[in-house]
């Protein structure tokens, strides 16, 4: 579906995009929530991405997205479990972990496609992630973050929702 706005032509589609390693414990918890979304067979609009740990990956695709939504482990020095959702927007500022075993951090990256694609400039982009437990040598995700994982698919599913009710015109 296309929406006129300001003459353009822009794409209602959604991109949900699973960053981590599997190999690290919870750093996989990305890919994991992507496994589970795929349970409920998407609608149309709704394209599902197991990316790694090459968050670039998303920058090589031929389409334009409205929204897309990036799920992680985030470092936040919080309690492990802890659930974020942040829109990623120029100013926004989330302490990471400077070992990243990312490329590069995952919150530049993101704010690098925004300002350097023009195709992304105007796509919504929200991350959402959760304090990992462990990040060590192992398959599989700690008893905490095993527990989050259909938390943060709901919220993946309202950020969805969200994305389409922004997404559609609105009449006066």
């Amino acid at each position: 579906m296309l929406v006129l706005t300001n003459d353009k032509q822009r794409t209602t589609k959604i991109l949900v995009v699973g960053v981590g390693n599997i190999l690290l414990a919870d750093e996989g918890i990305g890919v994991r929530v992507i496994q589970e979304l795929e349970k409920y067979s998407p609608a149309e609009d709704v394209e599902l991405l197991d990316a790694g740990t090459d968050i670039f990956t998303i920058m090589s695709s031929d389409t334009s997205y409205r929204t897309i939504i990036v799920v992680d482990a985030i470092r936040g020095n919080k309690t492990p479990g802890t659930v974020f959702c942040y829109p990623v927007v120029e100013d926004l500022n989330v302490e990471t972990d400077n070992n990243s075993i990312h490329q590069i951090q995952i919150v530049e990256a993101l704010k690098l496609m925004k300002r350097t694609i023009e195709k992304f400039h105007d796509t919504n982009i929200k991350l959402i992630g959760v304090e990992p437990a462990q990040i060590e040598y192992g398959v599989g995700l700690s008893t905490t973050i095993e527990q989050k994982v259909e938390t943060l698919v709901e919220l993946v599913k309202k950020e969805i929702k969200n994305a389409r009710s922004i997404a559609r015109p609105k009449y006066n």
